[in-house]
């Protein structure tokens, strides 16, 4: 699947066609399909700046705009968001943003008991 994304010069103008490879010949579809899973307002964890925009424009195509897509770093510090919080399958974390991540799932986990 290829979707048309166009870059803008210094002017504003379109000055050329990029095609986008929404999955590479060599993937899954499992980035795909874990932003159309993800819970509403989640947190979309994705690592690298060309796979961050590829994400973005990803969330676009599929018309998720409440996805917030964010890189590895923004685990680095716990925020106490009450948001999901999805990590790619292909995001390399450090022991650090794996702890934060766990408070995360433990804190989600809570929010669910006590709202039973």
């Amino acid at each position: 699947m290829t979707i048309k994304r166009y870059r803008l010069n210094h002017a504003g103008i379109h000055d050329r066609e990029e095609p986008l490879m929404i999955e590479s010949e060599h993937g899954t579809g499992r980035t795909t399909q874990a932003m159309k899973d993800a819970p509403v307002d989640a947190v979309y964890v994705c690592s690298g700046s060309h796979a961050f925009s590829d994400a973005q424009d990803l969330r676009t195509f599929i018309k998720r705009p409440d996805l917030r897509i964010v890189s590895p770093s923004w685990l680095d510090t716990y925020r106490g968001v009450q948001r999901a919080v999805i990590v790619d399958h292909a995001c390399q974390l450090t022991p650090r943003q794996i702890q934060t991540l766990d408070i995360y799932q433990h804190d989600a986990s809570l929010r669910k008991l006590l709202s039973v």
